[in-house]
């Protein structure tokens, strides 16, 4: 099985003129911690960051956040009816959002967010193999995960 890339950007450095320069950094992600860490969990951050801090959110905007296509944003709000993008409505599209991060808030949202889950709700939240979080447990000794013992069983649990 062909392990997937991540590309990580480090806009930290300068040429020797001033300039920023982008930096891309490509890692192979060793479990799904890694995936998580690297990716799922900087999207998280960033979308909620973005309905925290954005006085006016445009579907371009959200769009952006949500790594869906603006014109997708613009089908749900027709659908849904919503006039305007704001904080409160906004995870009425997310919920109809077609982007893996989407897909991933949408799954937790329909189980309630609780403060424990099985290894079958983390096997559907992240869209992972349910033997592979099934072998995690048994390594880990972890049958009901919290946000606490999360991270340990995601390091078990193959990219």
């Amino acid at each position: 099985m062909e392990k997937k890339h991540i590309f990580l950007y480090n806009n930290l450095n300068y040429t020797s003129g001033g300039i920023p320069m982008r930096t891309q950094i490509l890692l192979t992600p060793r479990n799904f911690y890694d995936v998580y860490v690297w990716q799922i969990s900087v999207k998280l951050k960033k979308i909620d960051l973005f309905i925290k801090t954005s006085r006016f959110i445009t579907p371009q905007n959200a769009a952006r956040a949500l790594d869906i296509d603006p014109e997708e944003i613009l089908r749900i709000m027709k659908e849904e009816k919503i006039p305007r993008l704001t904080q409160s409505n906004i995870l009425c599209v997310i919920r109809r959002g077609s982007s893996e991060i989407c897909r991933l808030i949408s799954r937790e949202a329909e189980l309630s967010s609780p403060h424990t889950y099985t290894m079958d709700d983390i096997a559907y939240i992240y869209g992972l193999d349910i033997d592979d979080v099934h072998r995690a447990s048994g390594i880990t000794g972890i049958h009901e995960a919290t946000a606490v013992t999360l991270p340990q069983l995601f390091f078990h649990i193959p990219a």
